[in-house]
Formats: structure tokens, C-alpha cells, sequence
């Protein structure tokens, strides 16, 4: 590329960088949703303007489309038919409300755009930077002719052109719409044009709210545009496949033809975001390659280092996602195609869901909460495990310290012996009624459900009372920091993540224990009516049914629901109580690893003759030997809950298979009682799964984290020692470390994705 061109771009436009965003401007302004900070106030309340208008449009085909499907009496395929255009409508909602609301993030690759033109001075890096300039407003051009092509094409044959209807010796020409709406007159020349022209604008608000999206592949911005994209994409291919088989014999060439056009696009909009994510992974892997194929080795010792630091970070794989679950990438494009045509098994290399955390941002106020907690408590550490204390203590699960009383051993070990004898007066005839029972395989199948809690409850209560003693050592670990720990800002810390670990830890044990409590009164404490013949019989139900036991006699039934919620409460309590100790010691954890942060930023940034600042952490070995503490901390972590964790993967998995085939098979019935007490029994399930995975999902990417950040210092600065000594850091972060269910199953969200 020579000078010759960039001359003539420079001519016409005020700077290159305009050049680069120019095709975006154009798409994203029309809709109001362009960020530019330099924008007038006339141009400001354009957009605001404009915003307004394109959500009345979208809400105007949405509201009346939904209502149709969920209250116009059709048959289902009608409904299906109508559900592929509406799906279209309403992931284009989604992604123009995720482009205003992450307006900041947009500008500020906007921004970061223009100070790359400006930092490049030199005429070599401006001819690369335009060509590559060029070549993406080539693809956003065409990605929006494309887009706007195909779904006006879509709308025209949907909409324009009317359809003849034979009713008995009758024929009738009836207009049609993209996406019917509920009680609108549209057989009406007028109205059905008005209804039209609204459907076709707010049809290229959606499809301009994602061709606008690819103008800058920021993981931040693109993840829940990328998720809705994939699953809009998915259903569309799905849709119209079925549409094609179902009218495939009426040979309408007109139908056929805006299915087969929908088809090509989304499995265009899938290749184009997995393609750019693609590109992305590799060109970040390649900076590490083309390092090391340099003359490295002419170079001083010091300019080795830092290019030995660059291929290290290079070595960690950066990825786009959808929603943090699904990577973009082509191995994900051929997944999805090979399931849609060849209904293939699903593979995703890694996927990952992305909660925000409580953010405390006011220092001020986060210090007074310091103090005020620390005046109620003794210290700070008991704040951090009280919520466990009160789940634990009460089934005699708590570890015995130095400092338990005589009394507190006795009381903990008859709590003990009493809790098994409960959970063993409901799991013994329970397996026995499996066993010897000579029921249908249905009424076995239902009592499998329920027994196989008791059983998994049982199984969690004896690696609690096992892992005692790494219980304890988590907790005086957790104590001990709270005495290392002195400086206030890094106490703040630490007193931030208790506060979501008590949270979580709350919220979690409210769940578990509510769910199961309620469960047990919906199938124990209400009676069952039999018809028998002309007679009508009233029978006692019970959770898990007793094996020869008198249950219709009410004191017996009375007593064994009485033990069989007793029992249910120990199950749960352990459950609750495992989950509990993760989530506080996991937040503990990923406390100190900010902690870490913080001093090494702090290390990398101290100004030379500061040695003595107590404000800086000025020794390398400080931070190594808290980082080997914390990984020390979260290694135990997974000795006390990888078999926990692989119990409740398995109890989890039946849970929800079991409910499910309950629902169909007992669905004719429409038994409420039953069919809300399985929904329930889904929903805790999956909550469970979903904690359990979360907790090991956030435990490895914060330790992955730690190299990520030491490579954002300005570690260039620094002596030789030093950097061998942040690379030593980056090393150990990049070996992954994972939460597993019995060293088989990791603990991801991309397994509980699966």
C-alpha cells in the first residue's frame, strides 16, 4: 500500500480513525444508539429522540405478536410460524438495549481507536493500520447489506403480497403480515398497510441493532450481543427447517424460497461472529510465535527478559464468548452446523456464566462497616463463618477447636449419633419398600426420587464428620489472615468478600432447606383420595414411603412424617451446610488473591527510594508466600468438597431426570399438588448445580487472573530479578486449577452447561 492512498483518504476525511468508523456512525446513528462523546447537544437529543421512536416501533410489532401466540386459539404449527419472525424481533431488542446500555464501553473503543491513529506516526504502521482499516469496513459494508437484505426480502414476501384462501366454493384474498398481531383488523386496506410500514421499520431497527454491533470485538460489549445472536441463529436455522419438511409437498415456491434465504443468513450471522473470535484467539497466540522467530538471543539480557514476559502472556488463550458460555470460534461454528444437519453430539471447548458480584464502591462507607462489625463481633473472622456455625452446629458437623468447652464435644457428638439414627429410621425402610415391595416399576421409580436425597444427604453428613479436620484447618486459616492482614484498605477487602460469601452462604442454605421443607409438605401432609369401585377411600401419603410400617394409622403416620421431615432437615442442612463452607471459604479466597493484586501493582509501581514506605509492599517474597498460602487454601477446599460435589452432581442429575419423567408421565392427571412439588424439585437442582459449578469457575479464573494482571503492570521498569520473579508468578498462574467432583467431573460453567 503505498503513500498514494492514504493521501486520498486523509483529503476526504478529517483523520483516518473517522475513516475506520465511518460505516458504523452510519449504522448505529439512524437508530440513535452511536456513543460519539464529541456529538452536539442538537445531535444528543436526535438521538435521544430517536431512541424513543425505535422503541415504540419494536414494542408496537413485539406486545401484539406476543399476545397472538399466547392467546389466539390456532393450531401449534401456526404458532411455530409465527414464533421464528418473532424471535427475530425480539433478540434485536435485546441487542439494541445491550448497545445503549453499554454505550461507555463502545466509546471507549472508539476512543481507543482514535489515540492508535494518533500514537502511530510512522508512515509504514499507517498504511498497515489502513489497509486492516479497509478490510474491516469491506465486512461491516457487506455484513449490513446482507442483514437489511435478507430480512427486508423476508418481510416483503411475508408481508407485500396476499395469499388466496379457497373456504367451500369461496375464494378469499387475505393480507398477510411478517409477524401477526393480536386483534387488529388488518384485513383492512389501510390498517394492514400502517401495520406493515410499522413491522418494516422496526424490522431494520433489529437487524441494524446487530449489524451495528460489529464494530468492535470487545469481549464486554459483544458476549450477550454474541449469546442471543447464537441462540436467535440456532432457533432460525431449526425453524425453518421444520417449515420446509411441513410444506415441502405443497411445492410453494414463494414459502420455500424466504425459508431456505433464512437459513443462509443465520448460518451466515454464526460463521461471521465465530469467525471474528477465530481470528481474534489466534492473532493474540501469534505474537508469542513470531517473538520467539526473531534473533532473540542478539539481544541484552534485560530486552530478553521482557520478551520472554510477552511470550508468556501470550501463552494464555483470549477468547469472545457468547455470554460466557459458548467460545467463538470455528471448531464452535462446525459444532452447531454438524448438530443442525447431522444431529451430532454438542461440544463446546469452555464455556462460562458471568455474575456480577456486590460492589461496595464507597471506601468511606465500607470503613465504617468495618468498625461497627468489628465492635459486634469478637473479630472479624467469626463474622466471616457465623453463617456456617448456625448451619453446622446444629447436626454436630462443626469442627471442635482448642477453644470447644467439654459440654460442646458431648453436645456435638449425641447431635451426631441422633442425626444418624433420623436418617437412617427413613433410608432403611425406604430401601426396603424398593427392595421387597411388590409395586408397579412406576411407584418404585417415585420413590427413588426422594430416597435418593436421604441417601446423598447421608453420604454429604459423613464427609462432613470425616473432613473435620480440613474444616479446621480452612477456618484457622481464614482467622490467621484476619490477623496478618492489618492495613485498613486491605481489610476492607477481605470484609467485602465475607459480606457476599454471609450472603450467598444465606441465600443458599434459605433455598436448599425451604425447597426441601416445602417438597415434604406437599408430598407428606396433605391426604390422597382413591376411587375405589363405588367407594371412595382417603389414604396418608408420605415422602419416602415405609416398608410395613402402619402408615394409615394417624399417631404412626404423624410419628414417621415427624422423623422423615427431621431427617429431610439433616439431609438438607448438609448440603446446605457444604455449599455454605465453599462459598465463604471460595470468597475468602478470592479476597486474598485481590489482596495480591493490589501488592503487586503496589511492587511494580514503588518509586526508588520508597523502601521504607509502609504504604508499599516492597519485597518479592511477600506476595510469593501469600500467593502459596492461597493456593494452599483453595487445594484444601477441593479435598473438602470434591466428594461432596460429585454426590451432588449425581443427586442433582437423577433429581432432575426423575421429576422430569414424573411431570410426563403424571401430566393427564393434572395433579397441581404433584406438579408443583416437581417443578420445585427442577428448579433447586438446578440451582445447585449451577452453585457448585459457579464456585469453581470463578476459584479458577481469578487464580488465572493473577498473570494476567502482573502482565498490565509496568513490570518493564523493573530489575532483572524482579522480572524473573513476576514471570516465576505468571508461570504458576497459568497451570489451571479446577474444582472437580471426585477428580472426574471439573467444576465449570461449561459443565453445567452440558
Amino acid at each position: 500500500m503505498t503513500d498514494e492512498p492514504r493521501t486520498v483518504e486523509c483529503d476526504k476525511y478529517d483523520n483516518l480513525s473517522e475513516y475506520s468508523i465511518q460505516v458504523n456512525r452510519l449504522i448505529l446513528g439512524t437508530i440513535g444508539a452511536w456513543p460519539d462523546s464529541k456529538s452536539t447537544t442538537l445531535e444528543k437529543i436526535r438521538s435521544r429522540i430517536l431512541t424513543v421512536v425505535c422503541w415504540c416501533f419494536w414494542l408496537f410489532t413485539m406486545i401484539p405478536g406476543v399476545l397472538n401466540i399466547i392467546l389466539e386459539k390456532e393450531d401449534i404449527y401456526i404458532k411455530l410460524k409465527t414464533l421464528g419472525p418473532l424471535c427475530d424481533w425480539g433478540v434485536g431488542g435485546f441487542n439494541y438495549a445491550m448497545l445503549l446500555l453499554r454505550r461507555n464501553d463502545i466509546n471507549d473503543c472508539i476512543e481507543h481507536i482514535r489515540t492508535d491513529w494518533k500514537i502511530m506516526t510512522r508512515s509504514d504502521d499507517q498504511q498497515m493500520m489502513l489497509k486492516n482499516a479497509k478490510i474491516g469496513r469491506y465486512i461491516a459494508g457487506f455484513c449490513a447489506a446482507f442483514m437489511q437484505g435478507g430480512v427486508f426480502c423476508a418481510c416483503i414476501v411475508y408481508g407485500v403480497f396476499t395469499q388466496t384462501v379457497d373456504v367451500g366454493n369461496e375464494t378469499l384474498i387475505i393480507y398477510t403480515l411478517p409477524c401477526p398481531p393480536y386483534k387488529l383488523p388488518v384485513q383492512t386496506k389501510s390498517i394492514h398497510d400502517i401495520v406493515l410500514c410499522t413491522q418494516f421499520l422496526s424490522a431494520f431497527i433489529s437487524v441494524s441493532s446487530t449489524t451495528g454491533v460489529f464494530i468492535a470485538r470487545i469481549e464486554s460489549i459483544m458476549s450477550p450481543i454474541c449469546f442471543m445472536e447464537m441462540f436467535k441463529s440456532l432457533l432460525g436455522m431449526c425453524m425453518p427447517s421444520y417449515y420446509i419438511l411441513a410444506e415441502w409437498s405443497e411445492f410453494n415456491i414463494r414459502n420455500l424460497t424466504v425459508y431456505s434465504m433464512v437459513l443462509i443468513s443465520m448460518t451466515c450471522n454464526i460463521f461471521l461472529i465465530c469467525y471474528i473470535g477465530e481470528v481474534l484467539t489466534e492473532k493474540c497466540k501469534k505474537i508469542g510465535d513470531v517473538v520467539y522467530m526473531t534473533e532473540w538471543y542478539h539481544l541484552p539480557d534485560k530486552d530478553i527478559l521482557s520478551l520472554i514476559m510477552i511470550i508468556s502472556r501470550s501463552g494464555v488463550e483470549v477468547k469472545m464468548t457468547a455470554g460466557k458460555i459458548i467460545d467463538m470460534s470455528l471448531f464452535t461454528f462446525a459444532t452447531v452446523c454438524l448438530h443442525h444437519f447431522f444431529n451430532s453430539e454438542e461440544r463446546f471447548n469452555r464455556s462460562r456464566i458471568f455474575i456480577e458480584s456486590l460492589v461496595i464502591s464507597d471506601r468511606n462507607t465500607m470503613a465504617d462497616d468495618l468498625r461497627t462489625i468489628e465492635k459486634k463481633f469478637d473479630n472479624l473472622s467469626e463474622y466471616s463463618i457465623q453463617v456456617n456455625q448456625w448451619i453446622l452446629k446444629p447436626i454436630g458437623a462443626w469442627p471442635i477447636t482448642n477453644s470447644t468447652t467439654t459440654v460442646e464435644k458431648i453436645t456435638s457428638q449425641i447431635l451426631t449419633v441422633v442425626c444418624w439414627c433420623f436418617s437412617l429410621f427413613t433410608i432403611v425402610p425406604g430401601v426396603l419398600n424398593i427392595m421387597l415391595e411388590k409395586e408397579d416399576i412406576y411407584l418404585k421409580l417415585k420413590t427413588l426420587g426422594p430416597l435418593s436425597h436421604w441417601c446423598v444427604g447421608g453420604f454429604n453428613y459423613a464427609v462432613l464428620l470425616l473432613r473435620k479436620d480440613d474444616i479446621h484447618y480452612c477456618i484457622e486459616h481464614i482467622r490467621t489472615d484476619w490477623k496478618m492482614i492489618t492495613r485498613s484498605e486491605d481489610r476492607q477487602v477481605m470484609l467485602k468478600n465475607a459480606k457476599l460469601g454471609r450472603y450467598v452462604a444465606g441465600f443458599c442454605a434459605a433455598f436448599m432447606q425451604g425447597g426441601v421443607l416445602c417438597t415434604c409438605l406437599v408430598l407428606g401432609a396433605f391426604k390422597r383420595t382413591i376411587e375405589n369401585g363405588n367407594e371412595t377411600i382417603t389414604v396418608y401419603t408420605l415422602p419416602c414411603p415405609a416398608y410395613k410400617f402402619p402408615v394409615q394409622t394417624n399417631p404412626t403416620h404423624d410419628i414417621i412424617l415427624s422423623t422423615q421431615f427431621l431427617s429431610a432437615f439433616i439431609a438438607s442442612s448438609s448440603a446446605a451446610g457444604a455449599f455454605s463452607l465453599a462459598t465463604v471459604f471460595a470468597s475468602h479466597a478470592l479476597g486474598q488473591l485481590n489482596i495480591m493484586i493490589a501488592w503487586i501493582n503496589e511492587f511494580v509501581n514503588r518509586q526508588s527510594g520508597d523502601e521504607n514506605n509502609n504504604t508499599c509492599v516492597n519485597k518479592i517474597g511477600i506476595i510469593v508466600e501469600h500467593h502459596l498460602r492461597v493456593l494452599s487454601f483453595i487445594a484444601r477446599i477441593e479435598r473438602i468438597m470434591s466428594p461432596i460435589c460429585f454426590m451432588e452432581m449425581f443427586k442433582c442429575m437423577l433429581g432432575m431426570c426423575m421429576p422430569s419423567y414424573y411431570i410426563l408421565a403424571e401430566w393427564s392427571e393434572h395433579n397441581i399438588q404433584n406438579l408443583t412439588a416437581y417443578v420445585m424439585i427442577i428448579i433447586s437442582m438446578t440451582c445447585n448445580i449451577f452453585l457448585v459449578c459457579y464456585i469453581g469457575e470463578v476459584l479458577s479464573e481469578k487464580c488465572k487472573r493473577i498473570g494476567d494482571m502482573v502482565y498490565m503492570t509496568n513490570w518493564y521498569h523493573l530489575p532483572d530479578k524482579d522480572i524473573l520473579s513476576l514471570i516465576m508468578i505468571i508461570s504458576r498462574s497459568s497451570v489451571e486449577i479446577k474444582m472437580t467432583a471426585g477428580k472426574i467431573i471439573d467444576m465449570s460453567v461449561f459443565t453445567f452447561a452440558n
